[in-house]
């Protein structure tokens, strides 16, 4: 494709002119099937497609390149793009969505959200999100980088810091809205911040990656830390047991994570292991018999009866973890 305008070395063509684009006009998306994966669209253009109906509009290429995937909600609002000739009606590319704002990143309908704060918009600009109390912490700041899920999803590029999030806000009718009362939703917005299932990744750097004990030297690299309600970490080969792990449709189906979280084995408390297995240590290494043939004794208040009564009774499912879960 090639721009032809004053100053192209690359010949002419039909579209030579003094610039590149000549029309930007708007657009409601009206369909976003595309039969050859090409990121299609179609748009009527306002004032050009009032005769035609949906399936007659012609298709609009995408501005972004394919290897970004974000394609517009019918009824969305979009620009678009054509090159000089008189026929603006073929050769359209779509930049787009339009979004408003961050409250609006799910839909903002062509008719009503998506051109506010224009002067041609219908309404004025909603309240700022980033300033509201049940939400803070839900969206990027101005000096981040972040690619925003339409709903309820970020990945979040910070100085020193790389957050990847799901489930970030908790809206009204959430199955895992775990909350006390409606109260603590955003009167305005509808949603507020999950502070009780959130699941995210963060990885942060130039922080303290040691226990200051005894006068011992601060150290600082990375530390990572994998949040969420339950954590499975599987694998394809030699597990035990063995899971599909790569539908197609959604890599895991919700009838195999039931059946990851029934059979999977919980993790052990490394520490907690240790403790008892140096009880187990002192308790053998000091055990005593009544008689031989019976069982060690454990009772009285020698140090070898203590260890084996703790030992006898130390509760052994203290030692899994009930919400981390290998193969």
């Amino acid at each position: 494709m090639y721009f032809n305008g004053k100053y192209s070395r690359e010949g002419t063509n039909g579209y030579q002119g003094g610039n590149d684009f000549t029309f930007i006009q708007r657009g409601k998306v009206v369909s976003i099937d595309d039969s050859d994966d090409a990121g299609r669209i179609k748009v009527r253009v306002i004032g050009v497609d009032n005769n035609k109906v949906d399936s007659e509009t012609y298709y609009a290429f995408p501005m972004l390149p394919k290897h970004i995937n974000i394609v517009p909600k019918l009824k969305e609002a979009v620009l678009i793009f054509t090159f000089k000739s008189n026929n603006n009606k073929v050769d359209r590319m779509y930049m787009g969505p339009i979004i408003p704002q961050p409250q609006f990143l799910n839909k903002a309908d062509f008719d009503l959200e998506a051109w506010n704060g224009f002067s041609f918009g219908v309404q004025d600009l909603g309240p700022a999100p980033t300033e509201r109390k049940k939400i803070k912490g839900g969206y990027a700041k101005k000096e981040d980088i972040a690619i925003q899920g339409r709903k309820n999803t970020d990945l979040i590029l910070k100085e020193s810091e790389v957050l990847l999030r799901a489930g970030k806000f908790v809206f009204k009718g959430d199955p895992a809205n775990n909350g006390a009362s409606v109260d603590e939703f955003d009167d305005r917005l509808g949603y507020k911040f999950n502070n009780r299932t959130q699941g995210y990744i963060q990885i942060k750097y130039n922080t303290q990656t040691n226990i200051q004990e005894n006068g011992t030297p601060k150290e600082y690299g990375t530390i990572t830390n994998i949040v969420s309600n339950k954590i499975n970490l599987l694998t394809y080969k030699n597990g035990n047991p063995t899971f599909n792990l790569a539908n197609q449709e959604n890599l895991i189906s919700d009838e195999e994570m039931q059946t990851i979280l029934k059979t999977a084995h919980p993790l052990v408390f490394g520490d907690k292991l240790l403790e008892f297995l140096k009880l187990t240590k002192v308790a053998i290494s000091n055990h005593t018999h009544k008689y031989a043939g019976l069982s060690p004794h454990s009772e009285g208040q020698s140090e070898s009866a203590k260890a084996m009564q703790q030992m006898n009774e130390y509760d052994l499912e203290q030692i899994l973890s009930k919400n981390i879960r290998i193969n």
